[in-house]
């Protein structure tokens, strides 16, 4: 089946251009051969670009749900037979090189937005602008779906994002999740798609796709939390995974050996450097000037009470 608009004359009766108006094909697209989209314009001024960019231009696609013009570089016999189904779309053939196709609105050029429709004696441009919440479709603005919204900047509904979701229909935005909670999928319909942080991460913003994990010493035992706990600089140590605080044992009557001077550091540094090291099971902080450090990956037991060795467990470590 040919789906042509074809004119001979400019001087043909208006029952013949309608018929001709007619020949659009609904439900069906030509893929591969558009050159060229064009945004919120509607059908006849489509038609009208093509037949500007003769002979470039053989073909339309336009879709009624997103106002788009697509311009093809062919044209096709049997649309229905070679086209892909799209119940959102016209394909034409453009093959005339007259105007007259257009009908009443072949001299009407409409602002952004707006498109050109026929009356029974005139042309008028309407908006194709819906308002915030809702978008354009055959003709009408219609509630965006549960899971999108439309903030007005464009004439479609937008999947929320991750981070949020809308359990309503005909919304402008779209909810956080709250405080300690994330989700990682697009278009989500209920609070419940907020999922709580794990022990050991947080979130202390909204709207956000992932939790985070606790800093070093701090730690969180409990899901869906905003914030971590801190951990002692000294008497204090978090594990790997970040859900426990181990007290650190303070030893007066027992020493480190086979160990490591590591120079110059106060208590908080000396705990840090024993924690980077896998073997080392606790260190001792020089108790005549605080401040030199030994690291130590053995321990015995002794009678002076003047050794300051404190025990690092080994669910400390990272």
């Amino acid at each position: 089946m040919r789906v042509s608009c074809i004119i001979f004359s400019v001087f043909l009766p208006n029952s013949v251009i309608a018929s001709c108006l007619e020949r659009l094909t609904h439900g069906y697209r030509l893929d591969n051969f558009t050159t060229e989209i064009i945004s919120n314009i509607g059908v006849h001024t489509c038609i009208k670009e093509c037949l500007l960019r003769k002979p470039h231009c053989q073909s339309i696609n336009y879709n009624i749900q997103h106002f788009l013009c697509g311009l093809n570089s062919r044209e096709d016999e049997d649309i229905e037979l070679e086209g892909v189904p799209d119940y959102n779309s016209i394909f034409a053939n453009v093959v005339t090189d007259s105007l007259q196709s257009l009908g009443k609105c072949k001299e009407v050029v409409c602002q952004p937005l707006h498109k050109c429709v026929t009356t029974q004696f005139t042309e008028v441009c309407i908006s194709t602008a819906c308002s915030n919440g809702t978008y354009g479709k055959d003709g009408q603005c219609l509630p965006c779906p549960a899971g999108q919204y439309n903030d007005g900047s464009k004439q479609w509904c937008s999947f929320c994002p991750p981070g949020r979701y809308n359990n309503k229909t005909g919304s402008s935005s779209c909810r956080r999740c709250p405080n300690g909670t994330y989700n990682t999928l697009h278009g989500q319909t209920t609070l419940d798609s907020c999922v709580p942080c794990s022990p050991g991460t947080y979130q202390s913003k909204s709207g956000q796709r992932k939790c985070l994990n606790c800093p070093w010493n701090s730690y969180q035992d409990q899901k869906g939390q905003a914030s971590c706990k801190l951990c002692s600089n000294l008497s204090q140590c978090v594990n790997e995974e970040r859900t426990e605080c181990h007290t650190l044992p303070k030893h007066v009557k027992r020493m480190g050996y086979d160990g490591y001077n590591e120079g110059d550091k106060n208590k908080p540094q000396c705990k840090k450097a024993c924690r980077e090291k896998l073997d080392c099971v606790g260190f001792t902080v020089s108790p005549e000037d605080n401040s030199t450090c030994y690291t130590h990956t053995r321990f015995r037991l002794t009678q002076s009470t003047s050794t300051n060795f404190y025990e690092f467990p080994s669910g400390c470590h990272p």
